[in-house]
């Protein structure tokens, strides 16, 4: 029989990421049953969270002289496309001021569940500890936009909306997202759009599915 939740409480599992994330404290937590809930109150703390997200930049071009020629040059604006297939696969793809300069790909470990959430959050993940990596992507005021087709993940990493699945990944990807928050702007893209990186992501996505099963 399902257990009936009081009013303004969550599940124990996403009050324990929460508590880890600094969301939550521990007096917003309500013993029901055994298990550890949230209550009201949270909100606040979710706020504060929320709120220490930098205002989006507009884009722009920064110039500085070289000091060999003294001829002005353009600021490096990187632009990452991740995408994840419901077969497994997933992939990212960096261009710099529009030419493709790397690109990784992956499947998801046989032992777990393989869905296109998981395969979405996934490559999020490794874009993000790529930029990691990668401290020089935003030197000499360059910017980093990393976009995604999956509104799963988008939300999940700026509003913490839907993390109640999937959370031995989420733990990762949001931890990864705070160390490098300030050097990045997240951006929705429609997926099968047109739209260049979004494309080469996904057959990237695909190619590396497609490998695992030996096809």
């Amino acid at each position: 029989m399902n257990r009936v939740l009081p009013r303004n409480t969550f599940p124990w599992n996403t009050s324990e990421l929460y508590l880890k994330l600094g969301v939550i404290r521990k007096e917003n937590l309500v013993n029901v049953a055994g298990r550890q809930m949230i209550v009201k109150g949270h909100q606040k703390y979710k706020q504060m969270l929320l709120e220490r997200k930098p205002a989006r930049m507009p884009q722009r071009k920064v110039i500085r002289m070289d000091s060999n020629n003294l001829e002005p040059v353009a600021a490096k604006n990187y632009e990452i496309y991740t995408d994840g297939s419901g077969t497994g696969g997933w992939a990212f793809v960096v261009y710099l001021n529009g030419k493709e300069v790397d690109f990784q790909s992956g499947v998801l470990p046989p032992e777990r569940a393989i869905t296109n959430n998981r395969a979405e959050l996934s490559a999020m993940t490794a874009a993000l500890r790529y930029l990691y990596d990668n401290p020089n992507m935003t030197s000499d005021n360059g910017r980093v936009t990393i976009h995604a087709d999956s509104k799963y993940v988008i939300n999940g990493l700026l509003k913490l909306w839907g993390i109640t699945t999937n959370l031995d990944l989420w733990e990762i990807a949001v931890d990864i997202f705070a160390k490098v928050r300030n050097r990045v702007h997240l951006a929705h893209v429609y997926g099968h759009s047109g739209v260049a990186g979004n494309e080469r992501a996904d057959h990237l996505a695909y190619q590396a599915s497609k490998s695992q099963k030996g096809v």
